[in-house]
């Protein structure tokens, strides 16, 4: 068995990458020998979970709230990835779907995107997978939708000034994250840029706007690899 990368879509306005999944194999050191990509935006179809060793679900340019149909099958799949407790990494809109599939809620972020290199702040819940995190780390965000209530026995683990639910626990085998810690600076520069050119009238806010390697929530990332390697 492999780990499964579950990519949600492609990414818009970069000029270092084509695809979410190289990010997970240059940041988190994934590779063709450990992992399988099945892109679930363009039709691609996954196995069921007993087939994989664990799960990354990658972000994406779609909305939940638009329900396209392999969003919907794919949430349906998550369902039963958490039932036989396979290992999850949901990263933004894979940190949406999961709490979506389970029964949660997804709405707009109040006040348009969250964007750039920003404070993540614990809110002192205790557990393995936030073992070694400060108390207040940064965090690469580009974001229009959010987690806006959590599904039953889920826990909210830490939050920005803008999002409650920046990190959510499920249980102990199910994960996600609002943030991006496959992005890197040039990855989150090149996404400041992008909204300056689609927002002109915005362009001296988003100019302000901090673009940083954040290595610390690279680990969060990391450390799921690594604890669960095929």
């Amino acid at each position: 068995m492999k780990r499964l990368i579950i990519q949600t879509g492609a990414p818009v306005g970069l000029t270092s990458y084509n695809t979410f999944w190289e990010m997970f194999f240059d940041e988190g050191g994934c590779s063709d020998e450990d992992t399988v990509v099945v892109d679930v935006s363009k039709g691609e179809r996954l196995l069921p979970p007993s087939a994989y060793s664990s799960a990354i679900i990658t972000g994406s340019p779609a909305m939940i709230t638009d329900k396209h149909e392999w969003s919907e099958r794919s949430a349906c799949w998550v369902v039963d990835a958490v039932k036989q407790r396979l290992p999850l990494f949901g990263v933004c809109y894979g940190h949406q779907l999961i709490s979506y599939a389970l029964g949660g809620s997804v709405i707009y972020l109040e006040g348009g995107v969250e964007l750039g290199s920003l404070d993540i702040y614990l809110n002192g819940r205790e557990h393995p997978f936030l073992e070694g995190l400060p108390a207040v780390f940064k965090a690469n965000l580009v974001h229009s939708q959010s987690v806006s209530a959590l599904p039953r026995g889920a826990i909210s683990a830490a939050y920005s000034k803008r999002d409650p639910n920046q990190i959510i626990i499920y249980n102990d085998t199910t994960f996600s994250v609002q943030f991006h810690p496959e992005y890197s600076k040039a990855v989150m520069q090149d996404y400041i840029e992008l909204y300056k050119r689609q927002e002109p009238r915005n362009a001296d806010v988003y100019s302000k706007l901090a673009a940083d390697d954040t290595p610390i929530s690279l680990t969060l990332l990391r450390k799921f690899i690594l604890e669960n390697s095929p």
